[in-house]
């Protein structure tokens, strides 16, 4: 009886391999939350998923999907830049360029995973099956069933270990020499040069015109990736968290907000204590970033060492890596990403300070660095020269002023390289993700404040402000690569826009904002916030400060002394989402960045409409105008309004 169910069970292998090659694409990664649709509904769509040529595919903006047909030997990567419901044949077909032949080995190593895989859930619908049948079957049969469960669990237990078998297996041939292409330059956009209004045309009224412009959709974050199959731990890890923040305080509710915004008092008697996240009790490392210290799992018997750069000799220790004896250390780093709310870049950054603490800066470190990176679910490649190991990241963005590899249709960037040509191992692994460049929350590094600066607007100077901010995190922004999504210069402004301020900064700023407009209407609310971003900061054009155009986060442009259209744009559009909890967007005019405003009441000036919502023109950088002005000289008919969450 058991050796029938045994011949069974492999027949069903074999059957269930058979129709999966039939089909027509197989789902290897994804990113974002795409999904199928189908008569009863829509389903989410999953890692190994197969799916037809008529198959509806529900792909919003941010996701994409790699695909690979098996039995055709193809790969296609499939992003769009607005949400889309589609035939999957549609999808293939607009990707263009994105569809790649497979090699013979790459196929061969994608078939293994596919295999892998559905062995996985055969044996999980049988444990499944077990835990439900165990009360009606018979105490022999049962005995029997619960023997090939356990059997089968033993036999798939560790999914990602024989993903990471089955890649090292195909590392050994995997590699193939590739060209770097050229950097993409920063657009260079001549600066308009700002304006102040005339002291005869303030307090006048302001006709107002409507003003036709194209928009750019909003830049929406998606989750971070996870590794592909939970990690087991093997000793207790981030044992102890000291995060120095108290709850948010809920503000009474003021008539210009609708809603509360929760913002504390600061009491300047408190020194705020740098930030310090680290597992205790265990043997680790220690190490730094911005500021904050970090410990995670890795002692003597993990070091190890590459023989060679020969291909077999890394593939031996990737599959060395592959042990339960890495479990600690990959929980940890994801654990402190998590913890710490890192960005996806933040994240890159951590595992090399981590790497080359463990390793020193040498081969094993990078590969230490890769192997953990991969792991955490996110694309990355392994590459190399005569006598150095480098990894490849994947990004959703196009990152300027830095070389890259297309591979499979994607850009993969070089950490820390400038060789010309390399060797790459171009293999995919399972439910990898391209790495985000967006920073939708605050990061938690430690906190060193900076001086505290007064910003006092030059004609209305009750309205004032003081604060400091982290000069860890004011370090991240500095080291943080300029990008764009789509090669779309505009989505670059809205990632900044859309990240938030640190909540040490909002309760330095914004209980003094908000006691200077309480009791204000929307209009005039606005017309304080924006006459104090307009005459409380310096104008300096970033050819004359950086020597080349750089955006800043809003903390960036209450730290440094001077601030140009966009950084202006940036701060105002972010003190009027918190305090007034009113739409803004941003509106760009060739070399100049304003913005407008959804008022809920009736206000008269310069205004675009937006699914049926009216926002009126705010210009930070036309020096005492107020809400509803456009500033002089603006290109109406080019304007582009840039849609914020």
């Amino acid at each position: 009886m058991k050796t029938l169910r045994t011949l069974l069970t492999a027949a069903l292998l074999l059957v269930t391999a058979s129709s999966i090659f039939a089909q027509k694409w197989v789902v290897y990664s994804i990113t974002g939350n795409p999904k199928l649709v189908g008569i009863s509904g829509q389903m989410s769509l999953k890692v190994f998923d197969t799916l037809g040529p008529q198959s509806i595919i529900n792909l919003p903006d941010g996701a994409s999907l790699q695909l690979i047909d098996l039995e055709n030997k193809r790969m296609c990567v499939i992003m769009r830049r607005e949400d889309s419901k589609e035939r999957l044949t549609d999808l293939i077909r607009l990707s263009g360029d994105n569809v790649t032949e497979l090699t013979q080995n790459q196929l061969d190593y994608m078939k293994s995973q596919v295999l892998t895989a559905e062995k996985q859930k055969q044996a999980e619908k049988k444990k499944k099956a077990a835990k439900s049948d165990d009360d009606e079957l018979g105490s022999d049969f049962a005995a029997e069933f619960n023997e090939f469960k356990e059997a089968a669990e033993k036999e798939y237990e560790d999914f990602r270990a024989s993903v990471n078998e089955e890649y090292a297996k195909f590392m050994k041939e995997g590699w193939k020499g590739f060209k770097r292409e050229k950097p993409v330059t920063r657009p260079k956009v001549p600066e308009v040069k700002p304006l102040t209004l005339p002291e005869k045309e303030r307090g006048k009224s302001i006709e107002g015109k409507p003003i036709n412009v194209k928009v750019v959709p909003p830049i929406l974050p998606t989750p971070q990736p996870m590794p592909i199959s939970p990690i087991e731990a093997t000793d207790p890890v981030v044992e102890q968290l000291v995060i120095n923040r108290q709850p948010d305080d809920p503000m009474h509710l003021d008539p210009v907000r609708q809603d509360p915004l929760k913002v504390k008092p600061v009491n300047p008697n408190v020194k705020i204590d740098p930030l310090n996240i680290y597992p205790v009790k265990f043997n680790g490392i220690t190490f730094e970033l911005y500021g904050t210290r970090m410990k995670v799992h890795f002692d003597a018997k993990q070091k190890f060492q590459l023989k060679s750069l020969k291909e077999a000799d890394i593939a031996d220790t990737w599959k060395q890596l592959s042990s339960k004896d890495y479990n600690n250390t990959i929980i940890d780093c994801i654990n402190l990403r998590n913890l710490l709310r890192l960005s996806d870049w933040a994240y890159i950054l951590l595992l090399e300070h981590m790497a080359k603490t463990a390793l020193g800066d040498t081969n094993e470190a990078t590969l230490l660095m890769a192997y953990v990176y991969c792991q955490s679910g996110y694309q990355m490649r392994l590459a190399k020269s005569a006598n150095r190991l480098f990894m490849l990241y994947s990004s959703r963005h196009l990152i300027y002023e830095q070389g890259y590899f297309t591979l499979n249709g994607s850009r993969f960037y070089p950490f820390h390289c400038d060789e010309a040509s390399l060797n790459i191992c171009n293999l995919p692994f399972p439910a990898e993700q391209a790495l985000s460049l967006l920073v939708p929350e605050e990061q938690e590094f430690a906190d060193m404040q900076s001086p505290a600066r007064q910003l006092t607007s030059a004609s209305r100077p009750e309205l004032s402000a003081k604060c400091s901010v982290n000069q860890n995190l004011i370090q991240f922004y500095n080291d943080y690569p300029t990008s764009t999504i789509d090669d779309n210069v505009m989505t670059r402004w809205a990632m900044y826009a859309n990240t938030p301020l640190s909540e040490s900064v909002r309760q330095q700023l914004y209980p003094a904002l908000q006691e200077k407009i309480k009791g204000m209407s929307q209009y005039d609310a606005v017309d304080a916030l924006l006459n104090w971003v307009q005459l409380s900061l310096t104008y300096k054009y970033d050819e004359d400060v950086w020597g080349h155009d750089r955006a800043f986060f809003a903390e960036e442009t209450l730290y440094y002394p001077f601030a140009d259209c966009e950084d202006r744009s940036i701060l105002f559009s972010r003190l009027v989402r918190d305090l007034l909890g009113l739409k803004v967007v941003l509106v760009y005019y060739p070399g100049h960045l304003a913005t407008a405003v959804h008022f809920t009441t009736d206000v008269k000036g310069d205004y675009l409409t937006h699914n049926g919502e009216r926002y009126t023109i705010c210009d930070p950088t036309y020096m005492g105008a107020s809400a509803g002005r456009t500033m002089s000289g603006m290109d109406n008919s080019s304007a582009q309004a840039i849609l914020l969450k």
